[in-house]
C-alpha cells in the first residue's frame, strides 16, 4: 500500500477554481473580476504538476507490478473549492450574545456552539434558565445571519449564510443539555 501524497497537499493548499474564492485572503473584493489572473494561473499549474507527478509515480508502481498484477488506485476525498468564510464569533457578539458563555468550534462547512452549561462543562458558568434562553438567542442569531457584502452574496437564500441550523433538543430523560437527536450527538 503506497500513499501519494502530492495531489492531496496540493490541491489543500492550492485549489483556486472557483470565482467566488478570494486571490488576496486580506482582500474581500480579490474574486470574480477582481481576482488575480496570474494567481489563479500560477495555482492551477500546481495541480497540474501535482497530477502529474502522481500520475508518474503509479505509473512507475504498475511498471514494477508487472503485467500479471492489478495495481488499485483509489481517494480519501475530493475536493471542491473553499470560497466563503463566516466569523461566528462576530455573528453571535453582533446579536449581542455574550460569548464568554459559549465556545465555537469549526470542522470544515459545519460549526458547533457549545453553551457552557453549569454540571455539564467543567467551570460550567451558564445556569439552566439562563441555558435554554442562550440556546433561542444563540438559534435566533445563527438562522437568521445574513452576508453583509450583498455584491458578492453566495448564499442560497434571501441572503441567508446558512442553509441548516440544528439545536440540541432541551428536555429528554438525561436533563437539560444532555440530549441527544437523530442529527445532534454527545459530541
Amino acid at each position: 500500500m503506497v500513499y501519494i501524497e502530492q495531489p492531496d497537499g496540493s490541491e489543500h493548499q492550492f485549489l483556486l477554481t472557483d470565482p467566488r474564492q478570494g486571490t488576496n485572503p486580506a482582500d474581500p473584493n480579490s474574486i470574480g473580476g477582481n481576482q488575480d489572473p496570474a494567481k489563479v494561473k500560477r495555482y492551477a499549474s500546481y495541480i497540474r504538476f501535482a497530477y502529474q507527478t502522481a500520475d508518474k509515480a503509479v505509473k512507475q508502481i504498475a511498471d514494477a507490478a508487472g503485467h500479471d498484477s492489478n495495481v488499485v488506485v483509489v481517494s480519501d476525498h475530493g475536493f471542491a473549492p473553499f470560497h466563503t468564510s463566516v466569523n461566528l464569533t462576530n455573528i453571535l457578539r453582533n446579536a449581542g450574545i455574550d460569548t464568554g458563555k459559549v465556545g465555537v468550534r469549526t470542522s470544515g462547512p459545519a460549526a458547533d456552539i457549545y453553551v457552557n452549561l453549569q454540571n455539564r462543562e467543567f467551570g460550567g458558568t451558564v445556569d439552566l434558565a439562563t441555558y435554554r434562553a442562550l440556546v433561542a438567542q444563540i438559534t435566533d442569531a445563527v438562522k437568521n445571519a445574513v452576508d453583509p457584502n450583498a455584491r458578492f452574496n453566495y448564499s442560497l437564500k434571501d441572503q441567508r449564510i446558512f442553509t441548516v441550523v440544528e439545536t440540541r433538543p432541551l428536555q429528554c430523560d438525561a436533563g437539560t443539555g444532555q440530549c441527544n437527536s437523530k442529527t445532534v450527538g454527545q459530541d
